[in-house]
């Protein structure tokens, strides 16, 4: 979903753009006016998207909502490179992609993991490392563990030819 919505939901921001703008070309203040919009329609999307109790229903509010967030790249990256000189440019896409990074994809699963520990029900779930498997003995109350498997080492695989 989110490879296809970013590759289509970008194209459809620029078209968007082109198809509403007021005069001969885009300005940066229809640009930004574009993302904001397609923000807007994108927040309320997303949450109802996690309200849904049908898997189908999920995906759709997902899908559209993922298009309409990548639609606002195109335009918000045309209003940036046309607020700025033509020498300018590469550094205004690196400190924006650097800004992006430093205020979202860093700090966001911290943040997350915080709030989920703190308002989340984690009664009778846990996770087993990669190879371990649930001890089904010690899973009463909220004591678990985890064991390796078992290798059963038998006749046949000690003895073996040369």
């Amino acid at each position: 979903i989110t490879a296809f919505t970013g590759l289509v939901g970008t194209a459809s921001g620029g078209w968007l753009l082109e198809k509403f703008k007021a005069g001969a070309a885009a300005t940066p203040a229809e640009a930004t006016g574009l993302s904001a919009i397609m923000m807007a329609v994108s927040l309320p999307l997303s949450f109802i998207a996690f309200l849904v109790n049908s898997k189908t229903a999920f995906f759709i509010f997902l899908f559209v909502a993922e298009l309409a967030i990548f639609a606002k790249e195109g335009p918000i990256n045309s209003a940036m490179l046309w607020s700025v000189g033509e020498d300018l440019k590469p550094h205004a896409m690196a400190f924006s992609m650097l800004i992006a990074h430093l205020f979202g994809d860093i700090p966001s699963p911290p943040i997350l993991g915080f709030l989920l520990d703190s308002t989340a029900e984690y009664a009778g779930t846990f996770m087993c490392k990669p190879g371990m498997t649930p001890d089904p003995v010690s899973t009463s109350g909220n004591n678990h563990s985890c064991t390796a498997p078992r290798i059963q080492i038998t006749r046949q695989l000690l003895c073996f030819r040369i």
